[in-house]
C-alpha cells in the first residue's frame, strides 16, 4: 500500500510543476515568482506586460483559468480552455492603468498558478514636446526632424505639473544612441510647484555610416522612446580648378576639384566630361577624354572632414582637348548624396585657322612633294595656296598657285569621324630642273582664318 500512496501524491505534483509562469521583455523571457512589480506607473498612464504560461512537461496541458482580480488590472488573453502542447506556452498580456495616485494590487490566476501583481501609480509631470519635433499619438514617440550628417538638430521640450500640489521630478536622463544627449537647461532632482512649468533640451547629432537612431527620454517612472534618422547632405558646389585659362584643341590639361568647406563624411562620384561639337560634319571627338581613364569619366572621392576632391585617387586628372572646336562639360555626379549648386562647368573650345605641326618637302626627279600634319578644328579647310622660292629666296612663276581641296577635306571628315587631324599630301610636277626649286610657303585656309606656314626647304 504505501508504494501505491507515494505515487498518487506524486502525480499532482509533476501536473502542477508543467506550467511555469514566466515574463516577456523583447525576445527575453523571465520566470516569474510569487509576486510580480509593475513598480511606478505614471497616474491614467498605461503599463502593459506580456507574460507566457510556458507548458515545461511532455503532456499537453489544458488551460481553463486565466484571471485577474484588482483595480486598475485587466487582462488580455485568447478564448478558454486553451491547449498548450508540450515546450510550448500561452501568451497573454496584463494592463494597468488608475487615475489615482496610491498602491494597487490584484491576484494573478492561471490555472493553479497563483500571483500577486502589484503597481505604484503616481503623479507625473505634463511633457510638451515643441516644433520641429512631433509626437507620435500611439506610441508616444519623440521624433526628431531629419538632420545631416555632422550637424546637430534641437527637440525643446517642456515640464509642466499640472496638479494642485508640488511634484518632484527626481528622474530626467536621456539614453539609447549616443547621437541623442541631454537633457540640457535643467538639473536633477527639482519641485515643480503647482502650474509650474520648465523648459529643456534634447541634442541629435548623427555620425557617418549610421541613418535611424533610437533612444529612450525617462521621466520618473515613464519612459518616450526618442526616434532620429541623419542624411548624408549634398555637397557644398565643387570648384573646378584648370591649370590655365586658355584652352585650344590638341591639349592636354589638368583638372583639379575642391570644395569651399569641408564634407563631414565620405563621399564618393564621378566626374563625366561630355562634348558638343559646333559643326555639324562630325557628332563627337574620340580623342576628347581623361587620360588616366582612357574614357570620359573619372571616379572621385572626398575623405571624411576634407576639402580636396580625389580624381581617381590622384590631386588631379589629365584630359585631352581633341582636334574639335565645341563646348566641354564636366559633371560631378555625387553618388546618392547630390550636389548643392551647379554641378556642371562647361568650357569652350574657340574655332581656330588651321594648325599645321609638321611640314616637309621632298624632291622627285620630275616631281615636288609637299607633306603638311596638322587639324582644322572647324572642319572647314579646302582653299590652299603653294608659293615656290628658288635658292636666291625669290618666289618662281607663276607665283602662289591656288588649290580648293574643300570637298576632299569635307569627305574625309565625314568617314573617318574621329577628330580632325590630317596628313596631307601634294604632288607638284615640274618641267626642268625640280633642283632649282629651294622651298615653298603654303597658305591653308579656313573659316576662322588663314595659317601661313613658314618656308619649307625641300630635301
Amino acid at each position: 500500500m504505501m508504494p501505491r500512496l507515494f505515487v498518487a501524491l506524486l502525480l499532482p505534483l509533476a501536473a502542477r510543476a508543467q506550467l511555469v509562469l514566466v515574463s516577456v521583455d523583447g525576445t527575453t523571457e523571465s520566470p516569474v515568482g510569487s509576486t510580480y512589480d509593475f513598480a511606478s506607473v505614471a497616474a491614467s498612464e498605461p503599463k502593459d506586460v506580456r507574460f507566457r504560461a510556458r507548458n515545461t512537461g511532455s503532456s499537453a496541458i489544458t488551460v481553463t483559468t486565466l484571471a485577474v482580480n484588482g483595480a486598475g488590472f485587466t487582462v488580455d488573453r485568447p478564448s478558454l480552455p486553451f491547449v498548450v502542447a508540450p515546450g510550448n506556452f500561452l501568451g497573454f498580456t496584463v494592463h494597468f492603468a488608475a487615475g489615482t495616485p496610491a498602491s494597487y494590487s490584484a491576484a494573478l490566476q492561471v490555472n493553479t498558478v497563483s500571483v500577486i501583481l502589484l503597481a505604484r501609480s503616481v503623479l507625473a509631470p505634463a511633457l510638451t514636446i515643441f516644433p520641429a519635433c512631433t509626437a507620435d499619438a500611439t506610441t508616444a514617440t519623440v521624433n526628431f526632424p531629419r538632420v545631416p550628417k555632422g550637424s546637430m538638430g534641437l527637440c525643446n521640450l517642456s515640464l509642466q505639473n499640472p496638479y494642485s500640489q508640488a511634484l518632484t521630478v527626481s528622474n530626467l536622463v536621456v539614453t539609447g544612441d549616443a547621437a541623442f544627449q541631454g537633457p540640457l537647461g535643467v538639473r536633477m532632482p527639482m519641485t515643480l510647484q503647482p502650474g509650474q512649468a520648465v523648459t529643456f533640451t534634447v541634442q541629435f547629432a548623427p555620425v557617418c555610416g549610421k541613418a535611424s537612431y533610437s533612444g529612450a527620454l525617462t521621466i520618473n517612472s515613464r519612459t518616450y522612446p526618442l526616434a532620429g534618422s541623419g542624411f548624408d547632405p549634398p555637397l557644398p558646389e565643387p570648384i573646378l580648378k584648370f591649370d590655365s585659362a586658355g584652352f585650344g584643341s590638341a591639349q592636354q590639361r589638368t583638372l583639379a576639384i575642391s570644395l569651399p568647406t569641408a564634407y563631414p563624411c565620405p563621399a564618393s562620384g564621378y566626374v563625366h566630361l561630355a562634348f558638343t561639337p559646333d559643326t555639324q560634319v562630325v557628332t563627337d571627338d574620340p580623342a576628347i577624354l581623361f587620360v588616366a581613364t582612357g574614357s570620359r569619366t573619372v571616379p572621385f572621392s572626398v575623405n571624411q572632414g576634407d576639402t580636396q576632391v580625389l580624381l581617381g585617387s590622384q590631386a588631379q586628372a589629365l584630359f585631352q582637348t581633341g582636334t574639335t572646336s565645341g563646348a566641354l562639360r564636366f559633371t560631378l555626379d555625387a553618388v546618392g548624396i547630390g550636389i548643392d549648386g551647379a554641378a556642371t562647368t562647361v568650357l569652350t573650345i574657340p574655332r581656330t585657322a588651321v594648325s599645321v605641326g609638321s611640314a616637309g618637302a621632298s624632291r622627285r626627279v620630275n616631281d615636288l612633294d609637299v607633306e603638311l600634319i596638322g587639324y582644322d578644328n572647324t572642319y572647314t579647310a579646302g582653299v590652299m595656296s603653294f608659293t615656290f622660292f628658288d635658292a636666291g629666296g625669290n618666289a618662281i612663276g607663276p607665283g602662289a598657285i591656288r588649290a580648293d581641296f574643300t570637298a576632299d577635306f569635307r569627305a574625309y571628315f565625314t568617314r573617318i569621324q574621329s577628330g580632325s587631324a590630317f596628313v596631307m599630301r601634294a604632288t607638284f610636277p615640274v618641267t626642268g630642273d625640280a633642283r632649282k626649286v629651294a622651298g615653298v610657303e603654303v597658305e591653308l585656309t579656313n573659316s576662322a582664318g588663314v595659317f601661313r606656314t613658314q618656308r619649307i626647304l625641300f630635301q
